[in-house]
């Protein structure tokens, strides 16, 4: 059996999926531990540290852990979805608006 922890001052960005069970005895001397490390950031690129403490009936066991998330870069767009076609009709439509717009009907009525 097992007990696991973060010690005090690590960050609060480390968390455990559970904090104890059984760790299964192995012909090999690899042992798995039943135990995932979930590192939560709240900042990107920020770089957050930890000391995990596994406590068995026989030995302590302190594992530096430390998490990075890499610096968010932007995509990069290459080509635009506009159709061009489409803009240039828009633009001779509002040039024809425009035009409209410039009448002057009171110099048109005046009688000279």
């Amino acid at each position: 059996e097992f007990i696991a922890y973060f010690a005090p001052g690590s960050s609060t960005d480390l968390s455990l999926s559970n904090d104890g069970g059984v760790i299964e005895q192995s012909i090999t001397d690899s042992t798995s531990i039943p135990l995932d490390v979930i590192f939560t950031p709240k900042v990107y690129g920020k770089f957050t540290k930890g000391v995990l403490v596994i406590e068995t009936n026989e030995v302590q066991t302190l594992i530096g852990v430390t998490g990075k998330i890499h610096e968010y870069v932007p995509p990069v767009v290459t080509h635009g979805a506009i159709d061009i076609q489409i803009a240039t009709e828009r633009k001779s439509f509002d040039l024809k608006k425009s035009a409209r717009r410039k009448r002057n009907i009171i110099k048109e009525n005046i009688p000279i």
